[in-house]
């Protein structure tokens, strides 16, 4: 039997061995979907008003999710929209049952936040946004989201979400 391959160091537990499995596969496999769902992205930078317009949307979506509000999160998804958590077993599928995913309640002290580091135009029409996430006040990112963005009746909506966390640091 040949021995096996780790990805990590040995100090690493096994279960952030698996998150980080996990992590890599999720982004690798939405790369892949969009690379073959778009063919190659765009050579065009995408025009100031349409990176503008993304940047203004996934604001409202971050306010949206600092209040809690499932409905009013979802409304920045496209009408067959999806999301996948890294820890979910299957992605949730349609403007509703993310709504009912994504509905948190009340807390003044949640703030969540995003922190863009790319928009990259795929089509004049769609583009792939990868993005830092905070929670509360903390100055250090809690993971990486990739959106699948797309214009449709001139809005541009979250077509489909990857969410990772990063997993906990070694010490």
């Amino acid at each position: 039997m040949p021995p096996q391959i780790r990805i990590c160091s040995p100090s690493v537990e096994p279960r952030q061995t698996t998150t980080r499995r996990r992590l890599i596969w999720n982004s690798s496999l939405f790369l892949l979907f969009l690379s073959g769902l778009s063919g190659s992205a765009s050579n065009q930078p995408l025009q100031a008003k349409n990176e503008s317009a993304i940047r203004k949307q996934l604001v409202g979506y971050a306010d949206a999710r600092t209040n809690g509000s499932g409905e009013r999160q979802a409304s920045f998804y496209a009408e067959d929209g999806d999301e996948w958590e890294l820890f979910a077993d299957q992605k949730t599928i349609g403007r509703g049952a993310i709504a009912n995913l994504l509905n948190l309640p009340p807390d003044p002290d949640r703030r969540f936040r995003l922190e863009i580091l790319d928009i990259i135009s795929l089509t004049s029409d769609s583009a792939l946004v990868d993005a830092h996430w905070f929670r509360e006040t903390s100055p250090k990112p809690k993971g990486r989201v990739q959106y699948y963005m797309v214009k449709k009746h001139g809005q541009w909506l979250i077509q489909s979400a990857r969410i990772n966390p990063y997993p906990p640091r070694n010490r």
